[in-house]
């Protein structure tokens, strides 16, 4: 089984990123599981990172149409499912739509395990403004009623810091927890770190309570649901609902608007 796992970050900038999520990956998926793990162009980014650029709905689009073409290729290039490995969820419908393969979401993944642990979960993000991106992810799963809130750890935190943290933890893991215990008092039961690297800092450090709620590991979850597709599919035919909520074009109508946008086909 081969799945590709697309981060919306660029791993150059991010130190140790791409290195922890391969070792996380090792000690989560099956040993005949191979995962690639692929980060955006870093010359899309330049000297920026996510958090400079998504605030800005065409800069966020411009990045994240990349991820849309990642998942095109992924299926070309024999890989059993696509992994969207950020909380910004690009394109998660117009890649469902674009391919038979299994399209995965980190929040969509981490969502519906959390439905099977608690009546009600929060989401813990790197600041305010990330929480703000998160609550329309939120919003479009229809999973605000079990989400007793999104918090963020403060304004100096963003993938700078995280990055930094991967090293250095002590401090992100001090407002993890003060962020943790806040969402319990306010009803939360399992807690989601909300951002990719937040999570690689949380497992990392071996964080899987806070008082009587479980933090989720998002990015190991993911990858087990993605697993659990692939599975599903190969043995049951279980498959994607095209007759509205993923409609696939057929391959020569798909193939002629794809050259004639100037993308391979």
């Amino acid at each position: 089984m081969r799945l590709l796992y697309q981060s919306m970050t660029a791993f150059a900038a991010m130190g140790a990123y791409a290195g922890r999520l391969r070792a996380h990956a090792a000690k989560v998926v099956l040993p005949e599981t191979e995962v690639t793990f692929q980060g955006v162009d870093p010359a899309l980014y330049g000297s920026l990172v996510p958090g400079d650029v998504f605030p800005y709905p065409y800069l966020k689009h411009l990045v994240q149409d990349a991820a849309l073409e990642s998942c095109v290729a992924a299926e070309a290039q024999g890989f059993d499912a696509f992994i969207i490995g950020s909380f910004s969820e690009p394109h998660l419908r117009q890649s469902r739509s674009a391919v038979d393969i299994p399209v995965l979401s980190m929040p969509e993944s981490a969502f519906l395990t959390a439905c099977s642990l608690a009546e009600r979960f929060a989401l813990i993000t790197l600041s305010p403004l990330y929480a703000r991106r998160v609550s329309e992810v939120v919003a479009r799963h229809g999973m605000a009623p079990r989400v007793a809130g999104i918090f963020g750890l403060g304004e100096n935190f963003a993938e700078r810091e995280a990055s930094a943290a991967l090293d250095d933890s002590g401090p992100m893991l001090d407002a993890f927890t003060k962020a943790a215990r806040l969402a319990i008092e306010a009803g939360a039961d399992v807690l989601l770190p909300a951002e990719g690297i937040l999570n690689e800092v949380v497992f990392a450090n071996g964080v899987t309570r806070v008082g009587g709620a479980v933090v989720m590991d998002c990015v190991g979850v993911t990858l087990l649901h993605a697993e659990m597709m692939v599975r599903a599919r190969r043995t049951t035919g279980l498959g994607y609902g095209r007759a509205w909520s993923y409609p696939l074009a057929p391959p020569d109508l798909q193939a002629q608007l794809r050259r004639n946008a100037g993308r391979p086909t």
